[in-house]
């Protein structure tokens, strides 16, 4: 059970990475010098870097050797995955407010400002400066190989969490407001699309979440943990977001478009 888990899971990994940087593409040949594309390019790029990490450590980190493999890969997909959650935001609020909202830095210095620093937080946090302050090593225990099964600091994921959550729903709400209920035809049903994608990722880490709580996560079921399971269900609902909002993007719309999208479209930004 727990080696079919693990191809089942890096296949997933790979369909999601490969899915990422696709869009990333596309999205940014779309149109070059439009800001709101290529914080979305930018956004799942990151994405892509985030389960391409994840899938770098589960193939190459075949025993405690791999264990700092493992520290590394696994601070960079974090981080990625919360700036591309922040870039993702960056886009959909470009959307829908029109460019203009670009021009109030107190719309993006802050957030950039915060998810920075706990960027910076994630990746030189070790006992040698931390030591003093919490009595762990370190925020990552490697449980398991192949796949790997890590359990994550819960208290040092809160932020994280919390700020993936901001971006997603916001991101959500603004498409929902600004692009579905102000559009028609085959625009309107990729918008639907798209907005369903970023809500079955919203779902995927509310799963991942789950798995990272002891109680729940260690939890053995046979040979394979619970922890293992929910990760493999993660990156399998992952996998489904990213294609579902593929299917948003890739397809030329047509029909009615809000005044502030049309301008935002034919106006590249300077």
């Amino acid at each position: 059970m727990a080696e079919l888990n693990f191809y089942f899971k890096i296949a997933f990994e790979g369909i999601t990475t490969i899915v990422c940087i696709t869009l990333a593409i596309v999205v940014y040949l779309r149109s070059r010098k439009n800001l709101p594309n290529i914080y979305m390019a930018t956004a799942f790029l990151l994405f892509g870097i985030y389960t391409g990490g994840v899938l770098v450590y589960d193939i190459f980190a075949v025993g405690p050797s791999g264990d700092f493999l493992i520290a590394i890969f696994i601070r960079v997909s974090l981080v990625s995955i919360l700036f591309g959650g922040m870039f993702l935001y960056f886009a959909m609020m470009g959307q829908g407010h029109s460019r203009m909202w670009y021009s109030f830095k107190k719309n993006t210095l802050p957030w950039i400002g915060i998810v920075s620093v706990y960027s910076l937080f994630l990746l030189i946090w070790n006992h040698y400066i931390f030591g003093g302050i919490v009595t762990r090593s370190d925020w990552v225990t490697v449980l398991s190989y192949q796949p790997v099964d890590t359990q994550l600091y819960i208290f040092v994921l809160i932020p994280l969490i919390i700020l993936l959550f901001v971006f997603l729903i916001s991101s959500t709400l603004t498409i929902y407001t600004y692009g579905v209920k102000k559009t028609e035809g085959l625009r309107k049903h990729n918008m639907q699309r798209f907005l369903g994608g970023i809500l079955i990722a919203i779902g995927g880490v509310v799963i991942n979440v789950l798995g990272q709580i002891p109680p729940i996560g260690g939890i053995t079921l046979g040979t394979i943990t619970l922890s293992q399971i929910l990760d493999l269900v993660f990156f399998a609902v992952i996998a489904v977001s990213v294609i579902v909002m593929f299917t948003g993007i890739a397809v030329r719309s047509k029909g009615k478009v809000p005044v502030e999208q049309k301008d935002m479209e034919e106006k590249p930004v300077e």
